[in-house]
């Protein structure tokens, strides 16, 4: 490894590829430059200043991150309205609602959802907005928002992306959606 700072060490953890070979390694130390994981390594790691952030994943799980092959973005601000009624009567009110947001209401929607993605761990998703093409644009934005941060480590990412959303959220929180 160069001499130069890493971006990340996560040690001692019970690494898992999900490669066909289905390997785990027990604890190990994984090494993270510029998004990119360098190192997975036995040995211990001798100058830990060389990193910018350290996570100690002692009894953890060190895995790739999921992926959310099936969302819509548009019903995370109807969660939990309507969740008693037969799920054929929901599926056309949550569509017939989504209909309704604003294009501002579909950018925050897709914002938390995308927030509570990150928390979870996932790093990919395909989102299934079937509403107007001005809510697939802002939706469209959300993303392009997070992506625009760069430049961060994950964790500055996740938590400018959650500020951000905090703020949207609170500017639209007069209109009662």
């Amino acid at each position: 490894m160069s001499t130069r700072h890493m971006d990340l060490l996560i040690k001692n953890g019970l690494v898992v590829t999900c490669d066909g070979k289905r390997k785990e390694y027990r604890q190990r130390n994984l090494t993270v430059q510029d998004g990119i994981i360098r190192e997975i390594t036995e040995r211990e790691i001798p100058d830990n200043r060389r990193f910018r952030r350290i996570i100690d994943a002692s009894g953890k799980i060190i895995i790739p991150g999921l992926i959310n092959a099936h969302t819509h973005s548009y019903v995370n601000l109807t969660r939990g309205l309507i969740d008693t009624i037969p799920m054929e009567i929901w599926m056309l009110y949550i569509t017939a609602s989504g209909r309704l947001l604003e294009p501002e209401e579909n950018c925050i929607s897709a914002l938390l959802g995308i927030a509570e993605m990150l928390r979870s761990g996932t790093a990919t998703c395909i989102d299934h907005l079937a509403q107007s093409y001005d809510g697939l644009e802002a939706s469209n934005e959300s993303v392009r928002v997070e992506r625009n941060k760069g430049g961060y480590g994950f964790d500055d990412k996740r938590q400018a992306l959650l500020s951000y959303t905090s703020h949207r959220f609170q500017r639209c929180s007069s209109k009662n959606i």
